[in-house]
């Protein structure tokens, strides 16, 4: 008996292969669903004619698995489907007759077809797109084999001794079937949906990285676009600033020929040609601060580096300033080591990030002492400059390096100045591989950090970034 059980199980197994196959030629060829259940139901028919062709006795009996592709079939494809697939066997048991053909059609044949139609309640599943839950269908399969008793008690003239024994063995050998029947659907179901998966996440990542492309695309347009104009912007800039400074130069010196030659000229015409000189020197600064950035924006400044002694350097401004600031209640104090300290800078540039740096604060202080100190670090110097102004509010403090950002908006600012100072010298700081940073408390002070390193890496980040020629 188990020898024949075996060879049916081949057989079954066999067929739900092939079944596999077709389902996946129809999944190519685009054939529908419902043909691709249709031939399911047909190789259901003939599956369950070839087990009818090899059955196996037990106490003389003779017993199939007939019932076993009808049964499945009718359960995950409903009514319909399970009658085509009861059409093959229905012919091939009537052909065959037997004292008990019309008890083995209704047993065998129809009564699963029912009992698993019953059960099927999942209208969508088509062509094995679904797993199905083993633990439901074997309930489902037990109630058939109940009712399957009954009619065998009341049909089949049989002791009840070996009606009990015929139906155990049956019931445990279909079971088995049906279990490995479904643990093979269940696999190449559940193949078939992990595949359609990663095919769906294919095709969101494809999607997702065409838009990544597109949008990649469209901001290298817009970097190209804006780089454009801030090229021209730079290069009007810096055309403008040439064209200004010539009559401006010229003016200043006629004015200055006027102020120093003697002549008829009264205090009130000598008040207006210095009121003149004095903003024609203001626009002066003004021409050359946009130029100076231009230059560093595009990269294009010469930078003419040489060892400067920063402790006499240093000396000499802070003397200069408080000479100045004499008749004003603001002076200035330094704290400077005891020795000649020496590094690689430009002389001219660094004395205009000091020259802007002492003028903001001076600017915003009213009175009191501005601190310069110096300090040497072992791979650079800091040079400190602290006032005792306004401050800066912590919301502003980290705009104050950008051209033209000025921490007063308003129409009456009292303070003068176009917001360019701080952003030239964190520009030249950084060319030569140095550093400036800002603390600030709101009517308290501020204090600016600069940073200069000892060695040559200034002057190969000017060369890296083609600002040293």
């Amino acid at each position: 008996m188990w020898h024949t059980f075996l060879d049916n199980m081949l057989i079954i197994v066999g067929f739900f292969y092939i079944s596999f196959q077709l389902n996946d030629f129809g999944i190519k060829k685009n054939i529908s669903s419902k043909l691709q259940t249709f031939i399911h139901a047909l190789l259901g028919g003939v599956l369950s004619i070839i087990v009818m062709s090899f059955p196996f006795t037990y106490e003389e009996m003779s017993i199939d698995l007939r019932s076993v592709p009808i049964f499945t079939i009718s359960y995950m494809y409903g009514a319909t489907f399970g009658l085509i697939c009861c059409i093959l066997p229905f012919l091939f048991r009537l052909f065959i007759g037997g004292a008990f053909v019309f008890q083995g059609i209704f047993l065998g044949i129809l009564s699963p077809m029912l009992i698993g139609s019953l059960f099927h309640r999942n209208r969508k599943i088509r062509a094995m797109n679904k797993t199905i839950r083993i633990q439901k269908i074997l309930f489902a399969y037990f109630v058939y084999t109940i009712v399957k008793a009954l009619f065998m008690f009341s049909l089949l003239p049989l002791s009840y001794k070996l009606l009990f024994k015929l139906i155990m063995s049956m019931t445990i050998l279909s079971s088995i079937a049906i279990y490995c029947i479904l643990l093979l659907v269940n696999n190449y179901t559940n193949k078939k949906l992990f595949m359609k998966e990663i095919e769906a996440n294919n095709q969101k990542l494809t999607s997702l990285s065409q838009q990544h492309l597109s949008t990649l695309e469209t901001l290298y347009k817009k970097n190209e676009e804006l780089h454009t104009a801030t090229m021209a912007k730079d290069k009007f800039i810096a055309n403008i600033s040439h064209e200004l400074k010539t009559p401006l130069n010229i003016t200043m010196t006629y004015i200055e020929y006027l102020l120093e030659e003697e002549g008829p000229l009264n205090d009130l015409q000598k008040k207006f040609l210095n009121t003149a000189y004095t903003n024609a020197e203001r626009l002066q600064y003004l021409i050359n601060d946009l130029l100076d950035l231009s230059l560093l924006d595009t990269m294009t400044i010469k930078l003419n580096y040489e060892y400067i002694n920063i402790t006499d350097f240093i000396k000499i401004i802070a003397q200069e300033r408080d000479f100045l600031l004499k008749d004003t209640p603001l002076h200035i104090n330094t704290t400077v080591p005891n020795r000649n300290i020496f590094i690689m800078a430009d002389p001219f540039r660094l004395r205009q990030v000091m020259d802007n740096l002492l003028d903001n604060a001076i600017k915003f202080s009213e009175e009191g002492s501005i601190q310069i100190i110096l300090k040497e670090e072992k791979h650079h110097i800091e040079i400190q400059i602290n006032d005792c102004g306004i401050g800066i509010p912590s919301t502003k403090i980290n705009n104050i390096f950008n051209p033209f950002y000025q921490v007063d908006h308003s129409s009456k600012k009292k303070y003068e100045g176009a917001g360019l100072g701080l952003s030239i010298a964190k520009k030249l700081i950084t060319a030569c591989g140095g550093n400036i940073s800002v603390t600030s408390d709101v009517h308290k002070g501020s204090s600016f950090k600069i940073i200069i390193p000892f060695t040559h890496s200034c002057k190969e980040t000017i060369h890296e970034k083609n600002i040293y020629h």
